[in-house]
């Protein structure tokens, strides 16, 4: 049984100098208006905590695109009935990101981002959600030179992704990686990968 006392926000924090505009990757997507510097903070998700089997039972009742899952046993996300769209819900994944976490909630500028700029992060540090759907002919439009092509809730376990990304994934994915006796996710690399946005 996790045991979580850690404080949430209700509602996501986002740096006054994002916004939302046209996405090149998918509709639309969060930009920089401003230059951000490597390792400075840009987002914090908030919502309510909600619990395995109750997210299982309940789902329609929370934003889809603002469900993240927190720890083995608990998600966070806003609920449907919040009036005004949360800024993360135009976060757009890239096989390439310009972000990371560096807890379960907080998300940081992975290198220099420009002004104009769009800020992406991978879904593979966040997201093993087998239940979501990911659809066979959705291809990735990241536009990376590395894009995976297709998208698994599985990607955390390649180790080229567990090797660039060490630190900087969801907690609850950390402990899996690090877990002793597990010998690291044999997937194959294609050459090229795609892209989605958060779902």
């Amino acid at each position: 049984m996790v045991k979580n006392n850690t404080k949430y926000l209700p509602h996501t924090w986002v740096d006054p100098r994002l916004y939302v505009g046209i996405s090149s990757i998918n509709g639309q997507g969060i930009f920089a208006s401003s230059d951000i510097r490597e390792g400075e903070k840009v987002m914090v998700w908030g919502g309510v905590v909600i619990k395995r089997n109750e997210y299982e039972n309940t789902w329609e009742k929370y934003r889809p695109q603002t469900v993240v899952q927190i720890n083995e046993e608990e998600y966070l996300g806003l609920p449907v009935g919040e009036e005004e769209v949360s800024m993360d819900e135009y976060l757009n994944h890239s096989c390439d990101p310009n972000l990371w976490l560096i807890d379960e909630v907080t998300l940081v500028a992975r290198r220099n981002i420009a002004s104009g700029e769009e800020l992406t992060l991978d879904s593979a540090t966040w997201n093993d959600d087998t239940d979501e759907e990911y659809s066979d002919d959705s291809v990735c439009t990241c536009g990376s030179e590395v894009c995976r092509i297709k998208l698994t809730p599985h990607d955390w376990k390649i180790p080229v992704l567990q090797k660039k990304y060490a630190g900087h994934f969801s907690p609850y994915l950390e402990k899996r990686i690090r877990r002793p006796g597990r010998r690291p996710g044999r997937q194959p690399v294609p050459a090229l990968s795609i892209s989605r946005p958060r779902q």
